[in-house]
């Protein structure tokens, strides 16, 4: 027995040795000059995480980024801005995992979305290398945004040293961009979009536009291409002069160039609700304080703007040149939440042009989604009912299958609402309601509404 019992525990401790990295991966060398970083101590570069819906986790860990990924397994690095990886050479990568797996990184760019799959040993740091020509059928480099991790099922590893990097050191470069054009492709209610090309010796341009002195929008785009930056944040119904100027990545500059605009005019306000803050669990409203959310650009959705429809009245655009594609969707994300005590959630919709209409449905609480068919030119004013569902963990507002035609819809004041306790307090609070007896019942009327004793609207 003992000896059985002594052979197991050395499998045991073997296996724990694999369970986690104990040393860095070996610093790269390469001249920061020759140099993209995304995740590395050794050049000062981090980068944000994106689970994309995938239920992947992730940490900071002593010798790297750690992910755990489910079966959906993939999940994404995202970059504060793009990345002009034109002159780089290959991509580099570390990853350590305890027992043998593959993985797919595929550089995300704008262009079509090509991967390539590596094999990795466990119980080590593998030290992967993959050229940039292996990515085939991607030939613009000018603006990468993003590296997805896929096809990992269920897996735990980690990441470090995720740099492009190219082995010819650039010689200086101190020429301006040249044949330089910009001039206005479009305008909506929150935002335009400004039309941009220069062509540069180093494959790539940086564009910035201003508002006077302020950079209020950047964007990248290849040499002598063109490429739109939007500019979003703006007020409707407002007359922009702004200017735009293009540089390479050394910070030679061309002549700014001036882009005069004006925004469209947008509906007025819906009406501001008037529930007591004790009753709203808010997503999106002027009148509350907001629960935290994340917007979910979705699947084939149009734009998806956040802007004010007058001082201090924020809304949401979605916007449309035509008819939306079938499964076009965008919502609310928000952390798992116990939403129990509400019966109702609510919402207002201005649909700008006739024949569209929205799918709606709450994630998480077993509620089957709804169709609203909207009228244009109004405020559609939306109450959905959830009551008798599991409400405990709710998490995502989903809005579905969107037919937006060829227009737009504006969103306001999401709320979760208590309205059995609203109308309680409604009661509670009148100084001119009617009691009076029908069929035997004691009936309160205020303001042409009709309550039972519990506080409860008699529909």
């Amino acid at each position: 027995m003992k000896k059985v019992f002594l052979f197991v525990a050395l499998m045991c401790a073997n296996v724990m040795v694999f369970a986690d990295p104990t040393a860095a991966p070996t610093a790269p060398t390469w001249p920061a000059n020759q140099v993209k970083a995304v995740y590395s101590a050794t050049y000062g570069a981090d980068c944000n995480f994106g689970e994309w819906g995938s239920g992947t986790a992730y940490t900071q860990e002593t010798y790297g980024k750690k992910f755990v990924t489910t079966d959906l397994g993939y999940f994404g690095l995202e970059f504060a801005s793009g990345m002009n990886c034109s002159s780089m050479q290959k991509l580099h990568l570390d990853v350590w995992i305890a027992a043998a797996a593959s993985i797919r990184v595929v550089p995300i760019h704008g262009g079509p979305e090509v991967g390539v799959t590596k094999n990795l040993t466990g119980g080590q740091w593998n030290s992967i290398e993959i050229a940039l020509s292996e990515f085939e059928g991607v030939s613009n480099w000018a603006n990468v945004i993003q590296i997805k991790i896929d096809n990992a099922k269920n897996l735990t590893f980690w990441l470090n040293n995720v740099y492009f990097y190219t082995t010819v050191a650039p010689a200086a470069d101190t020429e301006a961009p040249t044949a330089f054009t910009a001039t206005l492709e479009s305008a909506s209610y929150f935002s335009v979009n400004v039309k941009v090309k220069a062509t540069d010796a180093s494959g790539a341009v940086k564009y910035e536009v201003l508002n006077g002195t302020e950079v209020v929008a950047d964007g990248a785009g290849a040499s002598g291409a063109d490429a739109i930056v939007t500019v979003k944040g703006l007020t409707p119904n407002t007359n922009y002069n702004l200017s735009v100027v293009a540089k390479d990545e050394s910070g030679n500059a061309a002549s700014p160039i001036a882009v005069s605009a004006k925004t469209l005019a947008a509906p007025a306000p819906a009406d501001a609700p008037t529930y007591a803050q004790k009753n709203v669990l808010s997503l999106f409203s002027n009148v509350y304080t907001d629960k935290a959310f994340g917007l979910q650009d979705w699947w084939s959705m149009p734009s998806v703007t956040e802007g004010f429809l007058a001082a201090s009245n924020k809304a949401l655009c979605i916007e449309s040149t035509s008819a939306t594609p079938a499964g076009a969707c965008f919502g609310f994300a928000f952390a798992a939440t116990d939403i129990t005590a509400y019966d109702a959630l609510e919402m207002d919709v201005y649909a700008v042009a006739e024949g569209a209409a929205i799918k709606i449905q709450v994630i998480g609480v077993g509620e089957a989604a709804t169709i609203y068919n909207l009228v244009a030119g109004q405020w559609n004013h939306i109450v959905l009912d959830i009551k008798g569902n599991t409400k405990n963990n709710c998490e995502q507002i989903g809005f579905y299958d969107c037919q937006l035609m060829a227009g737009s819809i504006f969103v306001q004041n999401v709320l979760f609402v208590d309205t059995d306790a609203t109308a309680v307090d409604n009661v509670a609070a009148s100084t001119k309601a009617v009691k009076v007896v029908e069929n035997g019942q004691l009936i309160i009327i205020k303001n042409g509404i009709r309550y039972n004793v519990a506080g409860q609207e008699i529909k």
